[in-house]
């Protein structure tokens, strides 16, 4: 008779995972390297067959979950992550062909590691133009870890059925999870990818400064730049030009988390996701116009637009957290039974809800 070395035994649905994720890991390697093949024919100057290859990357990253399915919903949603984020970069690339990023460096790279480079960075820190900012915290990016983390624990010691503090735990999970990733994963000279969140002092300069900007990139070409020139043409005013593209980039990334988290939640959960990016465009936008510049402002008015600002991301973030079901602290998880396939269609019921 067989016994386990573990004081439990796995369930089912994590063997199963083991078996369905290491396969969907296996495919995507398919469009990966047709990523990276078409990057490397572009910079060579074979223009058809980077556009051949493009069409590739699209459809291998489009039919990475129906080909390899992951029934698991925490890994299914992880899966769809890496999808969208291939098929975002592979467009912002497409999207910006006929103005090439430049490379940083003061050696000449051959096409093949400057191909690997464009594939692997999704910041493009050895390139120009990227999206990266300077870092203003008065601390290093491990010691603002630390404070978020310790900032995490502390609220975990809070009242856990108030929206807010749920709330608030999203946001520094998200923070923690990402600078973790970014310290173990990074360039030994990355910038780092987030600002300290108690540095924020508005809506703009949290999406700005604070929260990272992963997909600034894509979302500057793909969105931005598209509606901000067609509203132009139209006849809009610059501002109202720049004021849609600003909501359209946000639209984007809403599609994006919603698509994301498509495993994990029900209908208005993603709604409300959904809503959470749009109305923060708007928010961005009327921010803007109702405080004016940044220089004019005196200590008074930044302070009455951070209070404000924080007031409205909090509490849209709670109104959000309230339709996903979020679990009530870290001791609301099912832990063992996270991969459990529900009947009756998507939601997160293994989350102790």
């Amino acid at each position: 008779m067989s016994t386990s070395i573990l004081p439990f035994d796995i369930p089912p649905s994590y063997r199963l995972l083991a078996h369905e994720f290491g396969h969907a890991l296996a495919y995507l390697l398919v469009p990966l390297a047709l990523l990276y093949s078409s990057i490397y024919f572009g910079l060579k100057g074979y223009k058809r067959v980077y556009g051949a290859l493009t069409l590739g990357v699209i459809v291998g990253f489009a039919t990475a979950t129906s080909v390899a399915p992951i029934r698991c919903p925490p890994a299914a949603s992880l899966m769809n992550f890496g999808v969208a984020v291939g098929i975002l970069k592979t467009l912002d690339i497409f999207a910006r062909r006929h103005h090439p990023r430049i490379y940083n460096g003061s050696s000449h790279l051959p096409p093949s590691l400057l191909a690997l480079l464009l594939t692997t960075e999704l910041r493009y820190e050895s390139f120009t133009p990227n999206p990266i900012r300077v870092s203003t915290s008065p601390f290093s990016e491990p010691t603002d870890l630390a404070l978020h983390i310790a900032a995490f624990a502390a609220l975990q010691m809070l009242p856990q059925e108030h929206a807010i503090i749920l709330a608030l735990q999203v946001l520094l999970t998200i923070y923690i999870l990402w600078t973790t990733l970014q310290l173990i994963l990074r360039y030994h000279d990355s910038p780092p990818l987030f600002g300290p969140l108690y540095q924020a002092d508005s809506l703009g300069g949290f999406w700005a400064k604070t929260w990272h900007n992963a997909f600034a990139s894509p979302c500057t070409s793909l969105a931005y730049h598209p509606v901000r020139r067609a509203l132009s043409r139209v006849g809009l005013p610059i501002e109202a030009a720049r004021a849609g593209g600003l909501v359209a980039a946000f639209a984007l990334m809403g599609a994006f988390h919603v698509y994301a988290l498509s495993p994990l939640l029900g209908r208005e959960g993603l709604r409300r996701v959904w809503w959470f990016f749009v109305g923060n465009g708007v928010a961005v936008v009327f921010e803007t116009g109702l405080w004016g510049k940044e220089s004019k402002m005196g200590r008074g008015r930044r302070r009455g637009r951070a209070i404000l600002a924080w007031a409205f991301e909090v509490g849209f973030a709670a109104w959000v957290v309230r339709g996903c079901g979020v679990p009530e602290g870290l001791g609301g998880i099912r832990w063992l039974e996270m991969c459990e396939v529900r009947e009756g269609g998507v939601g997160i019921g293994w989350l102790g809800m």
